[in-house]
């Protein structure tokens, strides 16, 4: 059911509660007193269900003990589901923003944009920090959202139904816990460096769209890759928004690197591989870069595009292309980053201008690219991996060929959305994350079908 009820806490008889007349119905309870299972987050207990027409339409009463022994925040306004389990009590939805337990407090901006939405959502949503979580009692210090006074407010809660991480992943001995009390419910608690996710994606039928790459161990494998005379990317597999990315290119004066560094392109000329593989040496790691093959990327103005794909899951876990924004590099640089100094539009505007597209044309890229970022979205499922978030960057060359660029899952920077002034996609981005947060906690649209 997707009726919103708001709890009142009472002095009546142990592990009890009181609803209204049209809430009994709706849950199919037929008798006027019940002996039920009532469960929230991680938590249950058995009540004693009463029904009584004095109670106000969307109100219900449930005794003092009760909300002590289940932890439940008063200020939400809940939804009641019911299977031959129980009364379910939600969503109860959680963010994890950091992992020391001090100074939560300051991460909370980062779900400012999302509390604008809570009314198509309910329930109650907790923000906290792992080492606020107490593993012996499953309660956790943290701060609910309170939608009257549109604020957060600290306390001491159970633990969620589901779970975003919204910091560095958890260890597989933080991710037992969770997944032991909630289930499969924890997502976006994986990171996959830039060169096991190439090697992931390359066992699929998706190799195709993969630009040749290898992972750096020697600069004999830098000598490997441009003897085809081709321009190579240097980049190291943990980074993000471009940083240490370099281009690497053979002509008869040498061997050119050119990157971004302090917001300027700068370039360096080496005459041997003997003097790149010195600096190398000293600047970079073995193992820690991968080599890929440039793709001659569209270019307009003297600037690089490349486009993203935003993929989401709705609620009832189906992957979801929601938006494609294109972005625009620097002048001359090598990458496209917006922390770099880019800018960035709807994609459909930028393929539709480039490749002077009709508006049948412009359908059929679009279907093109949501295909293969579907597939990305399959193959990581089929993985074993639990993502629910992220963002396919794609390259076009010249030829018009679509390939691969990256895959930015581990929290994927939306508002990028915002820089193409796609306020609607923006939006679109954040609902979903909280309908797929309240599907895994039990709410979807579909157990909601299944209860009436």
């Amino acid at each position: 059911m997707g009726t919103k009820v708001q709890l009142v806490a009472k002095q009546l008889e142990s592990h009890s509660m009181v609803i209204p007349p049209g809430l009994a119905k709706a849950l199919g309870m037929d008798a006027s007193t019940a002996q039920v299972r009532l469960h929230f987050g991680v938590s249950s207990q058995k009540m004693n269900i009463r029904v009584s027409s004095q109670l106000r339409q969307g109100e219900i009463h449930i005794s003092t003990d009760s909300v002590d022994r289940l932890a439940i925040p008063l200020q939400p306004r809940y939804e009641l589901r019911r299977n031959e389990n129980g009364i379910y009590l939600g969503p109860f939805i959680g963010f994890l923003l950091t992992h020391p337990s001090k100074n939560v407090e300051q991460y909370l901006p980062y779900l400012n944009d999302y509390l604008p939405l809570y009314d198509q959502v309910g329930g109650a949503i907790v923000a906290f920090a792992l080492g606020d979580v107490d593993r012996q009692t499953d309660r956790l210090r943290g701060f609910v959202y309170d939608p009257d006074k549109k604020g957060w407010e600290s306390g001491v809660y159970g633990v969620p139904s589901s779970l975003f991480i919204k910091t560095a992943m958890l260890s597989p001995r933080d991710l037992r816990y969770f997944e032991t009390k909630m289930g499969k419910t924890v997502f976006n608690n994986f990171n996959l460096n830039k060169w096991e996710m190439d090697q992931v994606l390359s066992q699929t039928g998706l190799k195709k769209h993969l630009p040749k790459s290898k992972l750096y161990k020697q600069v004999e494998d830098l000598q490997s890759l441009l003897k085809s005379k081709q321009p190579v990317y240097l980049k190291p597999i943990n980074g993000s928004r471009g940083y240490a990315v370099a281009r690497i290119s053979k002509n008869k004066k040498g061997i050119s690197m050119r990157f971004r560094s302090d917001q300027k392109n700068e370039k360096l000329v080496f005459k041997t591989f003997d003097d790149l593989h010195k600096f190398l040496r000293r600047s970079i790691r073995p193992k820690t870069f991968m080599i890929q093959r440039a793709v001659d990327l569209l270019v307009e103005g003297g600037r690089i595009i490349d486009f993203r794909m935003i993929m989401v899951k709705d609620e009832r876990g189906k992957w979801e292309d929601v938006g494609l924004v294109s972005r625009f590099g620097p002048t001359n640089s090598v990458v496209s980053n917006i922390s770099a100094g880019g800018t960035a539009e709807l994609g459909e505007q930028t393929l539709q201008r480039l490749f002077n597209l009709s508006a049948d044309e412009l359908i059929e890229w679009r279907k093109r690219l949501s295909r293969i970022a579907h597939q990305v979205g399959r193959c990581l499922d089929k993985s074993g991996l639990h993502c629910g978030n992220m963002g396919v960057d794609f390259g076009i060359d010249k030829k018009g060929r679509i390939w691969i660029l990256e895959i930015q899952h581990n929290n994927p920077d939306h508002t990028l959305a915002l820089d193409a002034s796609a306020f609607e996609l923006y939006e679109q981005i954040l609902r979903k994350h909280l309908l797929y947060l309240k599907g895994l906690a039990g709410f979807s649209a579909r157990e909601r079908a299944e209860d009436g």
